[in-house]
């Protein structure tokens, strides 16, 4: 496969796993990493912040993506529902 074909991209399905936690080490928050699957670039208001994060890497790659309580919503808008 293409380099090009492995890049996070518009209009590509995005198939990953998650996790979440209390601080930067402990994955307390959801526990096993769960999956979310979404095509990039699709929202009514362009890239959320997430998809900002995401845009550019490969498979394989690993984000770490620090976000405050306060703030879910408004970073990963439209992917969540």
């Amino acid at each position: 496969m293409q380099e090009q074909n492995k890049k996070v991209s518009p209009l590509k399905k995005i198939s990953m796993r998650y996790t979440g936690g209390s601080t930067q080490d402990i994955n307390d928050l959801i526990g096993e990493p769960a999956p979310l699957e979404f095509i990039f670039g699709l929202g009514p208001d362009g890239l959320t912040p997430f998809e900002y994060a995401l845009d550019g890497k490969v498979v394989g790659d690993k984000v770490q993506y620090r976000i405050e309580r306060s703030r879910i919503i408004e970073t990963f808008g439209h992917l969540l529902s």
